[in-house]
């Protein structure tokens, strides 16, 4: 099974979203491991060579990570203050989608932006727990 790092960039409520050269749906960036590599650096590499993208901060989003026939990925969330632009010539074109409009994506997509609303709301609940604590 083939190890994968999913990269979900989210800015101003929009996340970003890839379309390969001939692919019909959008995804997230992301790739395999090299060897020596973690998940995370993974991310952060897949991020700046598909875009070139810094990765600021990047997280794990734990209910992100899913599994195919061939693959196992694991999902974060990237935070930068770089502008993407296309750099690899297997993906076509990007897009920042309001995660709400109907677009044609892969399933992972679906699962991650899931999991990403789940780990923001539990952030916001986190935060107002500490703010009636002091």
């Amino acid at each position: 099974m083939r190890r994968r790092a999913t990269v979900i960039v989210v800015k101003d409520g929009k996340a970003l979203l890839i379309k390969g050269r001939g692919q019909h749906r959008w995804s997230f960036p992301g790739g395999r491991i090299e060897r020596g590599e973690t998940f995370a650096v993974t991310a952060a590499r897949e991020l700046y060579e598909e875009l070139g993208l810094r990765a600021a901060r990047v997280t794990r989003l734990r209910d992100g990570d899913f599994a195919t026939s061939q693959n196992q990925h694991k999902a974060f969330l990237v935070e930068t203050d770089d502008e993407p632009h296309v750099l690899e010539r297997s993906i076509d074109t990007f897009t920042w989608w309001d995660m709400k409009t109907p677009v044609p994506v892969f399933e992972h997509v679906t699962a991650v932006v899931g999991a990403y609303h789940r780990q923001a709301h539990t952030r916001r609940e986190s935060k107002r727990g500490e703010a009636l604590l002091t």
